[in-house]
């Protein structure tokens, strides 16, 4: 499942991590425009997205290099609470080392 890890450039000084398949983490924010921030780098997998039972967005943490990237995954017309639910797809790039992933935070903006 889901852990709490420690990094020095995490938003609020933890970020929560998995790499089991099907592992999901869920949670609720009020706002019209929603970005994950997570840890991407070179062994790092992808996240699926969910409101509700529906998905909204899939992420890719890969990247070349170790960085804190925010991606955009919801937004609505009108501002609302969206509880949101992170999945371990346990897929990977073909670049990616590994398949884990990361979620730093979620911003939430009116």
């Amino acid at each position: 499942g889901w852990h709490r890890g420690q990094h020095g450039a995490d938003i609020a000084g933890t970020h929560g991590t998995a790499r089991t398949k099907g592992a999901a983490a869920t949670v609720t924010a009020t706002g019209k425009s929603f970005a994950l921030v997570f840890d991407s780098g070179p062994a790092r997998g992808k996240l699926a997205v969910y409101v509700g039972k529906k998905l909204v967005k899939t992420i890719n943490e890969y990247a070349a290099a170790r960085g804190h990237l925010t991606r955009t995954i919801y937004t609505t017309a009108a501002s609302k609470s969206v509880k949101f639910r992170f999945v371990v797809l346990h897929a990977k790039s073909a670049s990616s080392a590994g398949r884990s992933v990361d979620v730093d935070g979620l911003v939430a903006r009116a």
